[in-house]
């Protein structure tokens, strides 16, 4: 019937000018509408509604013309410095990307959860199909801390510095553990941790020493109370007539360790 007209089949690649002309020589209203096209050039005609060939009321209704804007391009934001990665996610699907891959890593720098870095650069102009690579921090990694009493300070601090230890070395005297050897270790061995944790190590001086002091020529009673005075023991031998120190079977000046026995000879 005559109240109906068939929209052309040829419109979709025109121009819209070329299409609105057509139609406006079928009796038939148009408008125009804008959108992205991967597919379609800019300018074009991309869409059709109703669509090509379909019959229309043409004093009643009136065609949609989508022109197509060409591919959308969109700007990657800048300042991303401390975002978190999912606000950032977020932002960007906002935006129109459609292509976000979140990927994630440990890192002492960087706190969990904010983000790392971008396969993008900042302020960068981008298809909205663009593969978006954005690298998330974890935190520091969690570690099991390792047992390194008995080693060498130096194998020990090789050992927790290749974890991203932060080693901390004190020194005590022990009658127990050989010189250089560590003693003890805090955290202990098994304990849970992350990298970039401070652990100490405290290593052995050996047994503790002193220096026995010259107490040729003094009186016992003298001789004793600087031996006393040196944390060091003594045995008096010889026969005491004058009452004084002839000869010190350590001579003052050495060390030794605190404790140890002092021979002396009295005349």
């Amino acid at each position: 019937p005559g109240a109906y007209k068939q929209i052309p089949g040829d419109l979709i690649g025109k121009t819209y000018f070329e299409a609105q002309i057509e139609l406006q020589n079928l009796g038939i209203n148009s408008i125009r509408a804008e959108d992205y096209s991967d597919k379609i050039p800019v300018d074009k005609i991309m869409t059709v509604n109703p669509e090509e060939n379909s019959n229309i009321k043409y004093r009643d209704e009136t065609v949609t013309l989508t022109v197509s804007k060409g591919i959308k391009y969109i700007d990657f934001p800048n300042s991303l410095k401390d975002k978190t990665t999912a606000d950032l996610a977020n932002v960007l699907t906002q935006l129109g990307f459609i292509n976000i891959v979140v990927e994630n890593e440990y890192s002492l720098t960087v706190k969990e959860g904010k983000l790392i870095k971008s396969s993008v650069k900042e302020g960068t102009k981008l298809r909205w199909d663009t593969k978006i690579v954005l690298l998330n921090s974890k935190g520091p990694k969690p570690i099991t801390f390792p047992n390194v009493v008995g080693q060498t300070q130096t194998n020990a601090k090789t050992v927790l510095e290749a974890l991203s230890l932060k080693v901390e070395v004190k020194t005590s005297y022990s009658d127990d553990v050989k010189k250089g050897l560590v003693i003890s270790q805090d955290p202990s061995a098994s304990a849970k941790g992350f990298e970039g944790q401070q652990i100490t190590i405290t290593v052995s001086l050996g047994p503790p020493i002193t220096t026995v002091p010259n107490v040729v020529g003094l009186s016992v009673s003298q001789a004793h109370e600087k031996l006393r005075a040196a944390n060091l023991k003594w045995t008096d031998t010889g026969v005491s007539v004058l009452g004084l120190v002839q000869k010190q079977s350590v001579s003052g000046g050495q060390t030794v360790n605190i404790g140890a026995t002092i021979t002396l000879t009295i005349v």
